[in-house]
């Protein structure tokens, strides 16, 4: 039944969903269209169906979720590292700046709030470490070992340093999310007097009214956006049925086919009806994961990410079919969580399985021997 229901929901986020919305878009929208290619357009949906490669071996389910954080903190390792070695100028900048940009790996340089100033280096997929970060975490109020908290400071590092907005304030939020839920009455009580603390100080340096602040650069280019999409939506044809997935629109950067604003550009591309569709689709396995406690630390972290990439482009490319595969295995297998976060109980299952196993093989010896 699992299977049905996962084999039905990728089927139509990733084939039935697009597919009308490129066919809408091209009879309605032509003009939009430079060099319709339907299978270019869906390519990265089709990374969903990843979720097939382990559905039904639960080791490796559990495998690949440990593959995935250890593989993201790796990637944290390697942010902390290259930022060392810009500020020590142990390498000349315009060398760590050539390679990150020749190869689209990443961008180095420095970003400013108001007052507050960092050095950054911001890898295209630093967003993912929201994940390894409440991975991490979770392992450490499960296991109670501090190696897993350091493994989540480092996370954290990584994610304040790459200098977004939406990784410096992920880089805090799940910490007092996490210990909140995880806490006593007298840790939660900590928990809201620090957030608050916190929040009052960063007020009153200014920094958070320099996060939202409309003349920085990146503010400003999205809320040129907005005025962009404002445009696009007075057509009602637009806001109804959409302008197609892969079609084109002008804007203040020229003509292009997305933007860094997620939700507006799924409604441009697919309209009210597939948005509606695409939303209850998203959000759906964030809901039931988080009345799950023993996945609710994967539940929250997409959550999490279904926030950041309110102004981030990457949830419909391959990296992001790849997270909500993993995100759908566990939503449609209830054990896979139990086992995630209780490697002494998955040993168990296993040792218990194994001795069922010969015990079932006894017993039909024996009755083939009396049959005999």
């Amino acid at each position: 039944m699992n299977n049905r229901r996962l084999l039905s929901y990728v089927f139509l986020f990733s084939i039935v969903l697009p597919i009308v919305s490129f066919c809408i878009g091209y009879i309605t929208n032509m003009e939009n269209y430079d060099k319709p290619n339907l299978f270019g357009a869906i390519k990265p949906y089709l990374f969903l169906f990843f979720a097939f490669s382990f559905q039904s071996d639960i080791k490796l389910r559990n495998d690949i979720i440990n593959i995935f954080a250890y593989s993201l903190l790796a990637l944290s390792i390697t942010i902390i590292i290259l930022l060392t070695l810009f500020t020590l100028d142990l390498v000349p900048f315009e060398v760590l700046y050539s390679f990150g940009d020749q190869n689209v790996l990443y961008s180095i340089g420095d970003r400013s709030y108001g007052a507050f100033s960092i050095n950054r280096v911001y890898f295209h997929s630093s967003p993912m470490l929201v994940f390894s970060l409440c991975y991490f975490l979770n392992e450490f109020f499960d296991q109670k070992r501090k190696v897993f908290l350091c493994m989540a400071l480092v996370t954290s590092v990584s994610l304040f340093i790459s200098g977004t907005r939406n990784n410096m304030i992920m880089s805090i939020l799940p910490y007092i999310v996490m210990f909140y839920i995880n806490g006593n009455k007298k840790i939660k009580k900590c928990v809201i007097a620090f957030s608050i603390i916190g929040f009052v100080y960063l007020l009153s340096q200014e920094v958070v009214l320099a996060l939202f602040d409309k003349t920085e650069t990146s503010n400003d280019t999205k809320l040129g956006m907005f005025a962009n999409y404002d445009v696009a939506f007075s057509n009602i044809r637009t806001l109804l049925l959409g302008d197609g997935l892969d079609s084109y629109f002008y804007t203040e950067r020229g003509r292009v086919n997305n933007t860094e604003l997620t939700y507006f550009e799924l409604l441009r591309r697919f309209g009210l009806w597939g948005t509606i569709a695409y939303i209850f689709l998203m959000f759906k396995p964030a809901w039931g994961l988080l009345h799950r406690k023993d996945c609710r630390w994967l539940g929250l972290s997409y959550l999490l990410y279904l926030v950041m990439i309110i102004s981030n482009p990457f949830f419909f490319s391959s990296n992001g079919m790849v997270i909500l595969s993993i995100v759908l295995v566990s939503y449609y297998n209830k054990v896979l969580g139990r086992l995630q976060t209780n490697p002494t109980h998955q040993r168990s299952l296993e040792t218990n399985v194994e001795r069922n196993g010969e015990v079932l093989l006894q017993e039909k010896t024996q009755i083939t021997t009396r049959s005999g």
